[in-house]
């Protein structure tokens, strides 16, 4: 998906199959002050190895390792791991995007995704809490669990609130 749509993007010219101008992610993260001692630039998804619709290179937690975050690709549907996409310029809280869990009708849980959420909530050093939001509706996500998806158990993710955002199919939004 990021493949297909970044071939199509193209250099600012007023072609009628240009919706988007060409946007340098190196610059979106300079102006936003990155990398910096709480985020760090990952390259481990430089072949699309980890997840297809990301970008070769994401904004993580500098403390996260690349070894910790193979293992959140693994339990993140479609290796869709939680990465920075805006960053405050004053309070620095931040905006992160992921995909949910493969928690299973089991529950399964992962430490490393546990630390990487605690340390996007360490690294937002304003607040106390971190808000999950899920944009489908709480019914959609439970039955998502049958099929070996699911959504975060606010008991195993200290500071974190959980909130369902209720949108019938999100996929259509688009």
């Amino acid at each position: 998906f990021f493949r297909k749509q970044c071939s199509s993007i193209g250099n600012n010219t007023n072609s009628s199959n240009e919706f988007y101008p060409r946007v340098r992610l190196e610059d979106d993260w300079a102006r936003m002050s990155l990398p910096n001692a709480n985020w760090r630039i990952c390259t481990l998804n430089a072949n699309y190895s980890i997840c297809e619709s990301y970008p070769t290179l994401f904004v993580v937690p500098s403390m996260f390792t690349d070894d910790n975050l193979r293992m959140v690709a693994e339990y993140r549907s479609r290796g869709r791991v939680p990465v920075l996409s805006w960053i405050h310029p004053k309070n620095k809280a931040t905006i992160t995007r992921c995909s949910q869990p493969k928690t299973g009708m089991s529950r399964t849980r992962c430490t490393q995704d546990e630390l990487l959420l605690l340390l996007i909530l360490q690294a937002t050093s304003t607040s106390m809490k971190l808000h999950i939001f899920d944009a489908r509706p709480k019914a959609n996500a439970v039955v998502n669990t049958a099929m070996g998806a699911g959504f975060e158990s606010t008991s195993n993710y200290p500071g974190c609130t959980l909130r369902f955002l209720g949108i019938q199919n999100i996929h259509v939004v688009r």
